[in-house]
């Protein structure tokens, strides 16, 4: 049976929201990759009574505690002095430790300043975790059975402690390796996803299925714990290919990242080519596209056509199209589509037009889109209501294209 773990982030910004709390996020994944169980993250301000809290909390139900931040050289990095006091331990200064903190400072070519040596201050019985990426050295505290560590807050050091000195050392309290398989789903509500997955949800102790939902989408996530991550990843194939089963007519992409990651994937793979015409949009298609590495390979442009000119003029839809059926139109998005795939040359064309908001010619009318993706063997043209939110509208829509764009891509 693995150990409990627990992170307790440090820092006054954290709980203000200057700053996003990455630590903790990267902390638990590892650790899950690892094989570790983290059941409790908490926040807390650059303050004792309040650190000491929590200290005492973490040591009360959990084996292994992790804090993050505070063991900078100020006057409000308490976190380090905090928990020696609370654990009745001396601290001494570290002349190996401040030598390192002096050698880095000479290699970035600054001068060491004197409350730097507060990060050489080291509680006693303490195990050095050499920090090779920053000033402040992690520190490990073994209590009572428990292990409290202390690691740097900025993430990139975080993250390289994290992986280098962290992990190591828990090594003995693994219970083997977490693996998750990520399931993503586009046209379905998380309550209905969920009343088709039901009973897996409550029958699988192991893997687990859980659904949550984001922006437009689901997320279905099976997890495995095995001995191994190979063992973890088969045990999760059945689980896996029966949520396929049920749920295959909203699946977009298994394993991949954002949906703009698995169009880019799949028409790289295809040899295919994308571009696209936004009109109420305004570009956001082009931009999450483009935000794909490699990108540039599958895309090699696309136009946003707001008005009825340069929808004819400059994409070359058609006119009297537009002008008989309206600019906001099944007609005229299907025509949009057409005319991008002959101006970029590429394998699907793609056309938006709508009504994002706040204005459109009647209530009924805002929020209201159409999507065409074209290719030279099939269509897919989607009449939408998206609501009354613009920046609702605008994403939800350039989901629907991307969405439309992978289904025809696969039918290729």
């Amino acid at each position: 049976m693995s150990a409990s773990a627990e992170i307790i982030s440090v820092g006054t910004e954290l709980l203000l929201g200057e700053i996003a709390n990455e630590d903790a996020r990267l902390i638990s994944e590892r650790l899950a990759e690892a094989g570790i169980d983290v059941f409790h993250h908490s926040v807390t301000g650059d303050n004792p009574s309040r650190l000491s809290d929590a200290l005492r909390t973490a040591l009360s139900r959990s084996e292994i505690i992790i804090f993050t931040g505070g063991l900078g050289p100020t006057c409000d990095d308490l976190t380090k002095k905090t928990i020696a006091d609370y654990l009745g331990l001396k601290m001494s200064l570290n002349e190996h430790v401040r030598d390192g903190i002096k050698e880095y400072f000479k290699k970035i070519r600054k001068e060491m300043t004197p409350n730097n040596d507060l990060q050489a201050l080291i509680p006693e019985g303490a195990e050095i975790l050499t920090n090779d990426w920053g000033t402040a050295p992690g520190i490990l505290i073994r209590h009572e059975g428990k292990m409290i560590f202390m690691l740097p807050g900025p993430p990139d050091e975080c993250s390289k402690m994290t992986e280098f000195r962290l992990l190591p050392a828990l090594k003995e309290k693994s219970g083997g390796t977490i693996k998750s398989r990520f399931i993503r789903l586009f046209g379905i509500g998380e309550s209905e996803a969920e009343s088709k997955l039901i009973d897996m949800m409550n029958d699988h102790a192991n893997p687990t299925v859980a659904p949550y939902a984001k922006f437009g989408e689901v997320l279905i996530r099976v997890t495995a714990k095995a001995p191994s991550g190979k063992e973890a990843l088969e045990m999760t194939e059945p689980a896996v290919m029966e949520i396929r089963r049920r749920l295959g007519r909203f699946i977009y992409a298994i394993d991949s990242g954002a949906m703009e990651e698995g169009l880019v994937s799949l028409l790289r793979n295809k040899k295919m080519t994308v571009s696209c015409a936004e009109s109420c949009t305004g570009g956001m298609l082009s931009e999450r596209i483009t935000s794909v590495p490699g990108a540039s390979e599958v895309f090699p442009g696309g136009i946003v056509s707001y008005s009825e000119d340069i929808k004819s003029g400059v994409l070359g839809a058609e006119i009297n199209v537009i002008r008989k059926y309206g600019v906001v139109s099944k007609e005229t998005a299907e025509s949009m589509a057409a005319a991008c795939r002959k101006l970029f040359n590429t394998d699907i064309g793609i056309g938006i037009t709508g009504y994002a908001g706040p204005s459109a010619p009647s209530e009924e009318e805002l929020g209201h889109v159409f999507v065409s993706v074209i290719t030279d063997k099939k269509a897919i043209t989607r009449d939408l209501h998206l609501g009354n939110k613009r920046d609702r509208v605008r994403k939800t829509a350039s989901m629907h294209a991307m969405k439309a764009a992978i289904e025809l891509s696969i039918a290729d």
